[in-house]
């Protein structure tokens, strides 16, 4: 699939436009790499390949600042999730979760020995040596939510056949504001997130070595 179908497919089921080159990053996301490698972006009506997006187009070349330890940021206001991507970079794996509305959700992000679902406790396996157990705040339920969008209705369990460090992602269920979700890692690598805004997004990267 070519870019530009890619985004004419977003732009179809969004309803609003998309330029690629729109992402405000944080001041974290300086050294973020950019790529030509495709992703699989997952949302309520279908897939499309999309990158371009979500990175800043800095130079590859440059190893960002990431390790191991668990990452939090508060949220304000409430989103809904609307889409997930899936994708590999020069030198690190990338998962994007996409939200609308104008709340800023935040995220309790880090490994775990035992991943298990929220609310219901239930056990997670996903393949590899590691597994990143990512809940984001601040998500609207969809059925009570005022958020506009089209919320996420797509598969439960998410991939890219390039990527080299990330293996699948669950994408979990709401509970009580919450959205979990959890990213199986070849190893425990060194990662980080942020965020990026028109539209809002999550960025989790999952760098080598």
């Amino acid at each position: 699939m070519t870019v530009v179908t890619a985004l004419l497919s977003v732009v179809a089921l969004t309803g609003t436009a998309c330029t690629g080159d729109e992402a405000e990053p944080d001041p974290d996301t300086s050294q973020a790499g950019s790529s030509s490698a495709t992703a699989v972006e997952q949302s309520g009506a279908g897939s499309a390949d999309a990158t371009s997006s979500d990175t800043t187009g800095a130079d590859a070349s440059v190893a960002f600042p990431a390790d191991t330890e668990d990452d939090v940021e508060a949220s304000t206001g409430q989103v809904l999730f609307t889409a997930i991507r899936v994708g590999r970079q020069d030198g690190f794996d990338r998962v994007v979760w996409e939200f609308s509305g104008d709340g800023q959700p935040g995220w309790r992000a880090g490994y775990t020995d035992t991943p298990s679902r929220e609310g219901s406790g239930d056990p997670v396996t996903l393949p590899g040596e590691a597994t990143l157990a990512v809940t984001i705040e601040g998500v609207a339920l969809p059925v009570d939510s005022e958020v506009p969008g089209i919320p996420y209705e797509g598969p439960a369990v998410v991939s890219a056949g390039d990527t080299e460090l990330v293996t699948e992602v669950l994408v979990g269920a709401w509970f009580e504001g919450y959205q979990d979700s959890f990213v199986g890692v070849s190893a425990q690598a060194p990662f980080r997130v942020y965020r990026l805004a028109d539209p809002t997004r999550i960025v989790l990267e999952v760098r080598q070595g």
